[in-house]
């Protein structure tokens, strides 16, 4: 069984969320979790997340309002039926990585 919520949540509240940056239409990460995304650039177009395995689920969000954050569907691995806009620190993407390593939207709230 895969478990939908990986421990993101702590206490029922989100964790502090791990920081990483959007390089070269790429966010990297190491496992499910919380992951706030900074960089040099005010825009980011970003078509691939790696670093998932099967089942893991990723929450992103932009560091500053300052960012702006496009997760375009269908380029690599991200599938979210359309692109998805982050431009405020309230926004969030939720994704869980199938067997193909494809990264599906589960909710979002931009």
């Amino acid at each position: 069984m895969v478990a939908i919520f990986p421990p993101v949540r702590t206490a029922g509240r989100w964790e502090t969320p791990r920081t990483t940056n959007a390089t070269g239409g790429i966010i990297s990460i190491a496992r499910s979790g919380f992951y706030e995304v900074d960089g040099p650039a005010a825009s980011h177009d970003v078509n691939t997340i790696s670093g998932l395995t099967n089942g893991d689920e990723v929450v992103i969000k932009i560091a500053n309002n300052a960012r702006v954050l496009v997760l375009k569907h269908g380029v690599d691995n991200i599938y979210c039926g359309t692109d998805i806009t982050l431009n405020s620190t309230n926004d969030r993407f939720r994704g869980i990585c199938d067997a193909s390593g494809n990264v599906v939207e589960a909710s979002s709230r931009p």
